[in-house]
């Protein structure tokens, strides 16, 4: 019976963590996250159900010290361990990640476009620490917003300004980092916008030179935006 029971803790332990891995991936696949910045802030947003797992590998290492079996007092160390640093997860990744809707706002000032007021909001913040980037510029913010107002979308799409989008991006195309052209490959309206010269569309990225990429999707009604420094 011990030896029976001693199997059924250890296949459970080590079971645990996967349908952990499962739990995760169902309830982040709820949410839209078609981009990389939604997908990864939906996983850490529910890493913390792997401590609720943590209850079955806890029991099968206080069963290896309680009978001294080493097979059950290592697998509960090892599999209580990787549940809790999955875990944490939520508590370290969601650090440099943002829901406030009024960054979208602050830029709709900075570019005078007037974006829908009905919107959630996820911005990741790479600003922090030290960043290594192989293309020739540096990201400092990178953020998602979904607009749920059927008539503010609406107004918003008839009052695009050709002046500022393009409906095309071979114009701006040397400009668009590389992971946001990719990300944004059915998009239908594009801009590149400068801080420091207050223009659209440049052609030529300048050194030191802080930039807005935004790309809106019609059908989606999510707008992409990434903010760089040329290096």
């Amino acid at each position: 019976m011990k030896k029976f029971l001693s199997f059924i803790l250890i296949f459970l332990a080590i079971v645990s963590l996967f349908v952990g891995f499962f739990t995760v991936a169902v309830l982040s696949s709820k949410h839209p996250g078609e981009t990389t910045v939604e997908g990864m802030y939906y996983m850490l947003h529910y890493s913390w159900i792997y401590w609720l797992f943590m209850l079955i590998p806890i029991g099968c290492l206080l069963f290896g010290i309680l009978l001294k079996r080493k097979k059950n007092l290592i697998i509960g160390i090892i599999f209580s361990g990787l549940l809790f640093g999955f875990g944490c997860f939520f508590l370290i990744g969601l650090t440099n990640y943002s829901t406030d809707t009024s960054y979208v706002e602050k830029l709709g000032k900075e570019l005078e476009i007037c974006f829908p007021k009905a919107r959630t909001v996820i911005t990741e913040d790479h600003t922090v620490g030290k960043q290594i980037s192989r293309e020739d510029n540096y990201c400092k913010y990178e953020s998602v917003a979904r607009f749920n107002n059927s008539t503010e979308i609406s107004l918003f799409i008839s009052n695009l300004d050709n002046q500022k989008w393009c409906t095309e991006k071979e114009p701006i195309k040397d400009m668009i980092p590389i992971l946001a052209d990719f990300q944004t490959n059915d998009y239908e309206y594009f801009l590149i916008y400068c801080y420091e010269t207050k223009s659209f569309s440049e052609k030529v990225a300048v050194s030191k030179y802080n930039y807005i990429f935004m790309a809106f999707d019609v059908d989606k009604s999510v707008l992409y935006i990434r903010e760089f420094v040329q290096k």
